[in-house]
């Protein structure tokens, strides 16, 4: 929906913006003080995986031998300034892989279910887009393909390629 919400804003002037920003502002804090109700944060071990050079040693369970790569990971400087340059998976899957492969598995094995649910979630949101009671086809696969690409095609160009039909007279 935020491409629906910024079209929409793009349209209105600086004091309905400035109401829209505060709607959803107040609505988003609403939304964390639910969460944050039904749902306290937990302790979690697996910090080391967001930030492995500012952790406390002491409260990580890991195998004493993963344990000792964390900490040969986390004195290494060159790794840091990687660290801070590149993406939290690229450091991950490429950076740290060849080097200390056994704790770079079991840190993609934890990072990886959120990237794959939400390409999930877009493509179930996309679908409910397109299956509606006024545009109920069997065969959406290809209008499913343009909503889920990151392409935008250009139609104009489509159009002009296709041969058309005989103009009427």
């Amino acid at each position: 929906m935020f491409p629906n919400a910024f079209n929409e804003g793009q349209q209105l002037d600086t004091a309905g913006k400035n109401v829209m920003s505060k709607t959803i502002t107040t609505h988003l804090n609403k939304l964390l003080e639910w969460f944050n109700h039904h749902f306290p944060e937990k302790k979690r071990d697996d910090d080391w995986i967001r930030d492995p050079f500012g952790i406390d040693m002491e409260s990580i369970m890991l195998p004493s031998n993963e344990e000792s790569m964390l900490v040969k990971l986390s004195c290494d400087r060159t790794l840091k300034k990687k660290f801070m340059e590149v993406s939290l998976s690229h450091f991950w899957c490429s950076i740290v892989m060849s080097e200390y492969p056994s704790l770079a598995t079991r840190a993609v094995k934890i990072l990886l279910p959120f990237s794959t649910t939400y390409l999930c979630e877009c493509g179930f949101s996309a679908l409910v887009q397109l299956k509606t009671k006024h545009r109920n086809r069997l065969d959406i696969e290809h209008d499913l393909r343009v909503a889920l690409s990151t392409v935008t095609p250009d139609f104009e160009t489509l159009v002009r390629s296709k041969k058309h039909a005989q103009f009427s007279h």
